[in-house]
């Protein structure tokens, strides 16, 4: 079914990762329904870590959707540097999942990458 699997590998799993893109993220991207924190990880893969709580959508069946969503859309993300993202899901994300959402978060995780790509100090 899958073509691209999301393996163990590719999520951001203990506690410590997502503090670490919490407090050193080197790049922001988002909008008023999600935000988007990255970090390069110095490592092989892209890593993926999901912040979605019952305060920006309150059906599990919401958050579930939203989640495959994001997965699928990072799959299919290519990243010129390996990097630890966490997706953070605001309070506007339900009117967003209904007006092309795949498109919007597909737009930010390419300035992401563009942001991270970019050598220091060229502003």
């Amino acid at each position: 079914m899958n073509q691209a699997p999301f393996g163990r590998t590719q999520r951001l799993l203990t506690p410590a990762d997502f503090k670490a893109v919490f407090d050193r993220n080197e790049s922001r991207a988002g909008n008023a329904a999600f935000l988007l924190l990255a970090l390069p990880n110095g490592g092989d893969l892209s890593r993926l870590g999901l912040v979605v709580g019952k305060k920006s959508l309150k059906r599990a069946v919401d958050r579930n959707r939203l989640k495959r969503l994001v997965r699928e859309e990072f799959r299919h993300s290519q990243f010129d540097i390996a990097i630890d993202l966490v997706f953070l899901a605001r309070s506007a994300i339900k009117p967003a999942l209904a007006e092309g959402f795949s498109r919007q978060l597909a737009a930010e995780l390419a300035r992401v990458n563009r942001r991270l790509a970019e050598p220091k100090g060229s502003s």
